[in-house]
């Protein structure tokens, strides 16, 4: 089925006032911030248009296709179709901001999308750095995290110095740092903000959905997840939770550019895959039973052992030697919380097949006793 690539080639010679912006085009706002842009669009509200940040993107990396081991396979070529679309190649960009402070546990990076006199304030997801994805899990452990209170600030800064109404949307952990922001923004800027958009992004611990500033925003946000959700479903989800329909699972389905789209919106799925409603399942009840220090070490050791052959990036571990590899096996093998949590992961994994099937054995010994009724009784149970 067709996705945002289809789209674009579809919509994109329409300006926006002959087809005003949609859903599908909010995502593309939400993930035009993925590269790393330092130098190209400013760092304050002076804008320049995609076609000139795209351009001179690829004149700094003239050879560039992908931009991480887990990153999209998408993003390079949607950029470059936008570039030269009609639809989008004026559309202008300002501040960019991009930092990763691994003594912190912390990777942010955003920017600001102009479109028709609207502000798309667009937090980018984890990128391919190990100190990213540990200030991801993180979200399980802490009330909150560096990257959430630099969107914050981000915010605050970015509507002070733009006039207009606000969307505030992002992908992955930048979806959970748009709800996070736009909740607890000052009033005088939550009124400004008119939607927020977290696409595929993780929840939150159960206290802050009773926030005065989330309640505040709760029926402004929209939280969409693929069919086969993964990421999306971790945690508690916040605002309006709709299911996208998207063929891919894991790693693909978790990019919102293969998730199957119409001519001015994504493809409604009436609810989660089984497998998608299983996980989440079986993860909170397993997070719930650990207590927060248990967390933290579980955080704590995984990390440690992804970062002991000295690697920065999830795309170096190709690249490690066999015996540097074995080496993070070998740590992941002898951490107790790890090994806890796995078991515990295989329990519910367990219990939820046998109970799955011992729900079907009991569905078939009806239908078997419903076929082998006399016919006068079948007759009397279809007459009541």
């Amino acid at each position: 089925m067709a996705n945002v690539l289809d789209y674009i080639d579809w919509r994109g010679d329409l300006s926006f006032e002959a087809s005003p912006v949609n859903e599908i085009d909010k995502y593309i706002f939400a993930v035009i911030g993925k590269p790393d842009y330092t130098g190209i669009i400013p760092a304050d509200c002076t804008s320049v248009s995609i076609r000139a940040a795209v351009g001179g993107y690829f004149e700094r990396y003239p050879d560039a296709e992908k931009l991480g081991l887990i990153a999209s396979a998408f993003t390079l070529p949607v950029l470059k179709k936008l570039a030269l679309s009609p639809r989008y190649r004026s559309v202008r960009l300002s501040n960019f901001i991009n930092k990763v402070i691994a003594e912190d546990t912390e990777q942010f990076s955003a920017l600001t999308v102009h479109v028709e006199g609207v502000n798309y304030i667009s937090f980018r997801g984890t990128d391919d750095s190990i100190v990213g994805w540990k200030e991801n899990c993180e979200l399980a452990v802490k009330d909150s995290v560096p990257a959430q209170r630099d969107a914050l600030a981000y915010l605050v800064e970015t509507a002070g110095c733009c006039e207009g109404p606000i969307v505030v949307c992002g992908h992955s952990k930048g979806g959970n740092l748009a709800i996070y922001a736009a909740s607890n923004a000052p009033v005088e800027i939550q009124d400004r903000i008119t939607e927020v958009y977290s696409y595929d992004g993780p929840g939150f611990m159960a206290d802050f959905l009773d926030s005065e500033g989330y309640l505040r925003m709760e029926s402004r946000i929209t939280t969409m997840v693929p069919y086969k959700s993964i990421v999306g479903v971790l945690l508690n989800q916040a605002g309006d939770l709709q299911v996208i329909q998207a063929e891919e699972a894991g790693v693909v389905g978790h990019d919102g550019l293969t998730w199957n789209v119409t001519r001015d919106g994504f493809v409604r799925a009436p609810e989660l895959s089984d497998v998608s409603k299983f996980f989440r399942t079986s993860m909170a009840e397993t997070l719930n039973e650990m207590g927060t220090e248990d967390k933290g070490e579980l955080v704590e050791e995984i990390f440690e052992a992804l970062t002991s052959t000295g690697a920065v990036n999830l795309s170096e571990f190709p690249d490690q030697t066999l015996r540097q590899m074995l080496e993070v096996a070998n740590n992941f093998r002898k951490s107790d919380e790890v090994r806890s949590f796995v078991g515990k992961m295989a329990e519910k994994s367990i219990k939820q097949a046998k109970s799955t099937f011992e729900a079907f054995l009991d569905l078939n010994k009806k239908d078997s006793a419903a076929a082998d009724a006399p016919d006068e009784e079948k007759e009397e149970k279809g007459d009541a």
